[in-house]
């Protein structure tokens, strides 16, 4: 008999990471399977041939199904780069003294902060309310208070709507229920920090291929988020060409292991580096001091000297760490972020528990949601 599961689905640059997961009536997470896949049809955050990406996440899938021993029920996605862009607005509403506050009066106020975006190519993704004010007065929750006026501060993530139509027609013509899709690092962080630091303020840093992703939590959701378009290809680029080397030994010449014969090379990767702190530093600016709350993910974080450099332009003595727990359970760090989709669905409600009544032993992560 088929298992039913869900996939966490992470369209990476260079890689597309896929975990199946199966969720009890406990909400006990079983981890069934996991693979990946190289990455074609994107580029830079496009999607630039949707039957070479189509073909990609479905040579994922069919390796982690095992000989079709799973069946997918549903898929939660990470969310398209293309055109992606942050913003914190405010909507306002004044009311009458009397009258009390209601959903509908908040739901006004974050219509009101999204359409101070107006770009029709874009739409957003998500939209996450950071700060309730009542007359000028912070309140947890304004629902069931009176006041004149209504203020809701709002983060918003906006994604390219092509690219997500894409996406979205690319999952079903593989015959899979799209439960949501999500900014990555939301997922990553779940996985990562636990739900007293993003309370507290923390921050991810995660360095891909073409981009550096840089987010800030707090009050439990991100309310800060920046997208450098450096990442290790940049670093490749910048050997290859200045040094008139190939490819493959601009690579070599990152590694951590490894020593380049020729100064320069050091000299390039320095100067990438401190370009790179720099945004990061500027990305940053304003948060509370984050010492080792700071998580660095992804697959740059092996590039020469750059958890070194990092630390102290960051002004942090080491970075945080991800939890033992995780890493034993995890079959590789890289797949962080497909199971923190799962962990996030589960919280936000986009996916539902499921019993199969199957005895397959699975490892359980329980702890995930225990802890979180």
């Amino acid at each position: 008999m088929a298992l039913n599961c869900i996939a966490g689905l992470d369209i990476g640059h260079k890689e597309i990471k896929l975990t199946l997961c199966e969720v009890d009536e406990n909400h006990d997470v079983n981890v069934l399977s996991s693979s990946s896949s190289v990455t074609s049809g994107l580029e830079k955050g496009k999607i630039v041939d949707q039957d070479a990406l189509t073909g990609a996440i479905k040579s994922a899938i069919m390796r982690a199904k095992k000989n079709n021993k799973f069946e997918i029920r549903s898929i939660i996605s990470t969310l398209p780069l293309f055109m992606a862009k942050f913003s914190t607005n405010s909507g306002f509403i004044h009311l009458n003294d009397t009258e009390e506050i209601e959903q509908s009066h908040v739901d006004s106020c974050i219509k009101r902060a999204k359409n101070i975006v107006q770009n029709p190519d874009i739409m957003a993704a998500h939209i996450l309310p950071i700060e309730y004010r009542i007359n000028g007065e912070i309140v947890d929750d304004p629902v069931g208070k009176k006041g004149q006026n209504l203020e809701v501060l709002c983060h918003f993530v906006f994604s390219s709507k092509s690219e997500l139509q894409t996406l979205m027609s690319i999952l079903k013509t593989l015959n899979l229920t799209v439960n949501g899709i999500i900014y990555g690092p939301i997922a990553t962080a779940k996985t990562i920090f636990n739900d007293i630091e993003l309370n507290e303020g923390a921050g991810l840093i995660d360095i891909g291929k073409n981009f550096t992703k840089v987010s800030y939590f707090k009050k439990g959701t991100l309310i800060r988020g920046t997208i450098i378009p450096i990442g290790t290809e940049t670093y490749i680029k910048d050997l290859s060409l200045v040094l008139k080397i190939p490819t493959s030994k601009a690579v070599d010449y990152l590694s951590e292991n490894k020593t380049p014969p020729l100064p320069l090379a050091n000299d390039i990767i320095h100067a990438r580096h401190a370009e790179l702190s720099s945004f990061i530093k500027k990305a940053f600016n304003g948060c509370d001091p984050l010492d080792t709350k700071i998580a660095l993910v992804g697959g740059g974080i092996h590039i020469k000297k750059i958890r070194h450099h990092l630390a102290k332009q960051l002004d942090i003595n080491t970075f945080h760490k991800m939890p033992q727990n995780i890493l034993s359970i995890l079959p590789s760090e890289k797949y962080v972020t497909s199971v923190g989709l799962i962990l996030k669905g589960l919280s936000s409600n986009c996916i539902e528990s499921h019993h199969s009544g199957t005895t397959l032993k699975t490892k359980v992560l329980k702890w995930f949601l225990d802890f979180f």
